[in-house]
């Protein structure tokens, strides 16, 4: 039986519901554990990451930084995201931003305090925002949620961000490999509704990074 993720708008806002357990094939969450970040550094004011002893820019070649924002941490999510094995998707429209992880979808919205972990609605202690044509969004909120420990340190303004428990999600991972071969075949499907047709290429792309069938 087929797993379902529903999708619908209400007054321009995307509301998403997730039920079930798996996002994807067991073949496709492999391949994401060996991409996950152990150790993700980085510093206020500072364009550059550091992921596993390894240096890069978060946003290649825009020189964004993470901000700190009513006493918060705000960054371009997208290379930090990727680099704990997520894959990240923006509806201009209505400046809706979605991360997804195996079983973990996070859903954030612009210039709201209200975001959606799986089925959960969750309150923000602070809003998403566009800085310089850039999507900022809270650090811990995304990293806590997919599995890491976020560690602030105020002197040098530096954000160290780890995998919880690596040991332990590995020894889940393996047993999880080993499940029947039906359930692991399990998918999702996406189910959206559109009057006007704003939320198709969202679904969409929400359908494509979850490896789900859309109807």
């Amino acid at each position: 039986m087929k797993k379902i993720v529903s999708l619908f708008t209400l007054f321009l806002v995307l509301v998403m519901t997730v039920t079930g357990c798996s996002a994807a094939p067991a073949e496709n969450n492999s391949k994401s554990e060996k991409s996950e970040a152990q150790e993700i550094i980085m510093q206020i004011d500072n364009p550059i990451m550091t992921v596993d002893g390894a240096d890069k820019e978060i946003d290649e070649g825009r020189g964004t930084m993470p901000i700190i924002r009513d006493d918060r941490t705000l960054l371009p999510i997208r290379a930090a995201a990727e680099a704990m094995g997520a894959s990240v998707a923006w509806e201009e429209e209505t400046q809706t931003t979605v991360l997804a992880k195996d079983n973990t979808v996070i859903l954030l919205t612009i210039g709201s305090n209200i975001a959606y972990l799986n089925e959960e609605k969750q309150t923000l202690d602070i809003q998403p925002i566009i800085l310089n044509d850039r999507t900022m969004l809270p650090v811990r909120f995304i990293a806590e949620s997919f599995g890491y420990d976020v560690e602030w340190n105020g002197v040098a303004q530096i954000i160290t961000i780890t995998k919880a428990n690596a040991a332990q999600n590995d020894t889940v991972t393996d047993k999880a490999t080993d499940t029947s071969k039906e359930e692991n075949m399990n998918k999702s499907i996406v189910v959206y509704f559109s009057r006007t047709g704003t939320t198709k290429p969202f679904a969409e792309n929400i359908a494509k990074i979850t490896n789900s069938d859309i109807y």
